[in-house]
């Protein structure tokens, strides 16, 4: 590819921190090659440091200099950031390695290299005999570097040119603006249209030959490629007409992502723009100043002077050298690139959005994005994940409840670390071992909550008592967490470690409920179902059921299948009962479970099945429940929709009775002369 570059001598630094930085430039290249922003803004700070004098170095450091790409390196490498800061012989020698590294992967764009020649041939520097070599090196290295790029490209046969761009280079000539010609329009006009054209045409997707179409068209308008031209000019040209500053920029001369001395020409345009907007106080003041002491100066003559010094002192230009006009208007194309940036968000950022999106109860919003993150390794993800597989919170738009995946999501952020997700692993033990896994991250999960984090408040919550309890969701709730919420209403509903407030239960659920949270829209409806906190309305509590029901609340369903199977307030109905049982069932609700066994088994709202009455209620006997063991139990006594099997009937009876079941506990001493 590329000649080396040879700027810095190797020897000043040892050959460990040598090895050190070249270890790190190949992971910052690997993690930003195909982002072409990141690579333009890496080679911009190469050069600024690899250009900076000794006494200089603190004002770069000040622009923020490779605050992006070294800022990153972590761990036992923390000191070899401090020493690429603090000793300018490594900043240097790290520039140097990244812009060569670059050159050999082919990753600097022809356009930043002409940005680049233009930034270094125009640029304002002290005069040093050693900071003009380097500058001569630079210049020959991405001169170099552009050949190489050319000579590429000229080698690898395109197989489908880009039809639009041939069609507008060929009939410029014809095309128009505003009722004109391009080849009619002024110099700066052809400037914008060839400019503007030529990058949504492409849409910023262009390549080496692309660019070389331009010195055709530039010829076919009449535009003279040769032409010298000064930035300072440009800018003021394109500034001095606003139809032309939107035509290249679109109304985006700046961005907070992009340092303004890599975006010299709309960088100068946004200064000229300024002058004549929020920093006119500026000029009116100098104007006045000059007044007073009769020296007498115009607006013009103070602006152009003003924007004189902005190029030379903070964007670092010569105001008063000349580029062909060629290298300028493919240093607009860089700069229009540049000002589209956004830098892709981190992992934190993206899940701090997700959690967001979850607190406005827009849970399909945060799944897609919890659910990419945690397929990233992001371990604060798969908390979420497993939260919304444990409880269904995406239930209405399509996630079903499965709460053994929704337990191995926790365990592998346990294994990465994760506090909430180790929390919620010492769920699935009992006793001791469950309480020695809270115990092992108690303090931490105790920090987290103090410094705010309301999903950790809400979690710490379930394994505290008393005051705490209730201060910790108080304070998770009031910040919008619609799960703290629902609790918080249930410790004022029933007086637990605060004092009873039916009043006060009601407005807690209905904020939740109106964020969507599937529980708290049940508790509404028995609010209104029961006169708790609110005026007795059957209709209301029918209606709020049926909204948990579609979020995916279990015993909301089970809750209005009672109302209708008991007639509570409105007409007696098996079907809607029995409907209302199967869909809460099918959310795994134990006891909505038995209860579809057994109108199964007494053709309640169905046809009478006593296969499938049995098939029910040995689901909910399996997760636990005693009344639907001892169904089960009876069911395998007598040859009830399965074949007879005594050692079954025993073996579940056992299971109720030791749960206290007293039917179970009477069939025992009936059938095998047991006593539990």
């Amino acid at each position: 590819m590329s000649t080396g570059l040879q700027v810095v001598n190797q020897e000043q630094l040892p050959e460990n921190v040598r090895n050190e930085i070249d270890s790190e430039i190949d992971k910052i290249i690997e993690r930003h090659k195909n982002n072409r922003y990141e690579i333009n803004k890496l080679v911009f700070e190469s050069v600024a440091a690899l250009t900076s004098s000794e006494n200089y170095s603190n004002e770069l450091a000040s622009q923020g200099i490779f605050k992006r790409f070294w800022g990153g390196i972590t761990g036992k490498n923390r000191a070899l950031q401090t020493e690429i800061s603090r000793n300018q012989a490594a900043a240097q020698y790290a520039s140097q390695q990244s812009l060569q590294k670059l050159a050999e992967q082919n990753l600097m764009s022809f356009e930043l290299i002409t940005a680049m020649n233009n930034k270094l041939n125009n640029s304002m520097v002290e005069v040093e005999t050693e900071i003009n070599k380097i500058y001569g090196t630079l210049v020959t290295f991405f001169k170099q570097t552009k050949s190489d790029i050319v000579q590429l490209e000229n080698r690898v046969a395109r197989l489908e040119r880009n039809v639009n761009l041939l069609n507008w280079q060929n009939s410029i000539e014809y095309q128009m603006w505003d009722g004109t010609e391009y080849t009619e329009l002024t110099d700066i006009e052809k400037i914008a249209c060839i400019v503007n054209d030529f990058y949504e045409i492409t849409q910023g997707n262009y390549t080496t030959s692309d660019l070389l179409l331009l010195k055709s068209a530039m010829t076919t308008i009449e535009l003279n490629i040769n032409e010298l031209v000064s930035y300072q000019e440009l800018a003021t040209s394109i500034e001095e007409d606003e139809r032309i500053s939107n035509k290249i920029f679109h109304g985006k001369c700046e961005s907070e992502y992009v340092e303004p001395w890599s975006v010299v020409v709309a960088s100068g345009v946004r200064k000229l723009e300024k002058f004549d907007n929020e920093e006119k106080y500026i000029v009116d003041c100098v104007k006045d100043c000059l007044d007073g002491s009769q020296a007498g100066m115009n607006r013009e003559a103070i602006i152009n002077k003003l924007f004189g010094e902005y190029l030379e002192n903070n964007l670092l230009v010569n105001k008063d050298g000349k580029l062909k006009l060629y290298d300028m208007i493919v240093e607009l194309l860089y700069n229009i690139e540049q000002l589209e940036y956004i830098p892709e968000k981190t992992d934190e950022e993206r899940t701090a959005e997700a959690e967001k999106f979850f607190i406005k109860g827009e849970f399909e919003t945060a799944y897609h994005i919890f659910k990419q993150l945690a397929e990233e390794g992001v371990p604060r993800a798969m908390y979420f994940m497993g939260e919304y597989l444990r409880w269904g919170y995406g239930y209405y738009f399509g996630l079903d409840y499965d709460k053994e995946g929704g337990f191995q999501w926790h365990q592998k952020g346990a294994e990465l670390g994760d506090p909430l997700c180790i929390l919620n692993t010492s769920y699935m033990y009992e006793g001791e071992e469950k309480k020695n896994i809270q115990q092992s991250i108690i303090d931490k999960i105790r920090e987290m909550a103090q410094a705010g984090d309301i999903f950790v408040q809400n979690e710490l919550a379930d394994i505290v008592e008393g005051e705490e309890k209730f201060e910790l969701l108080k304070e998770s709730a009031e910040h919008g967490l619609a799960r703290s919420m629902e609790k918080l209403g249930n410790m004022y509903e029933y007086g637990r470690g605060v004092e009873e407030n039916e009043v006060e239960a009601f407005k807690w659920y209905m904020r939740a409920a109106e964020l969507g949270n599937k529980d708290a829209l049940a508790n509404v409806g028995w609010c209104y179902q029961e006169g708790h906190g609110v005026d007795s309305n059957i209709n209301k509590a029918i209606e709020y059921y049926e909204k948990s029901i579609k979020r995916g609340c279990n015993w909301g369903a089970w809750n209005l299948a009672v109302i209708y199977e008991n007639g509570d307030k409105v007409k007696g109905d098996y079907y809607k009962a029995f409907k209302y049982y199967t869909i809460s069932a099918n959310m795994g609700y134990a006891e909505s479970i038995n209860r579809v066994g057994i109108f199964y088994e007494y053709g309640k709202g169905t046809e009478k099945n006593e296969t499938m009455a049995m098939e029910y209620y040995k689901r909910a006997a399996k997760l636990g429940l005693a009344v639907a063991q001892s169904n089960l139990a009876t069911c395998y006594k007598v040859g009830r929709g399965c074949e007879q099997d005594l050692e079954k009937a025993k073996e579940w009876a056992m299971k109720a009775a030791k749960q206290g079941d007293e039917i179970a506990i009477k069939n025992l001493k009936e059938w095998f002369e047991i006593e539990v």
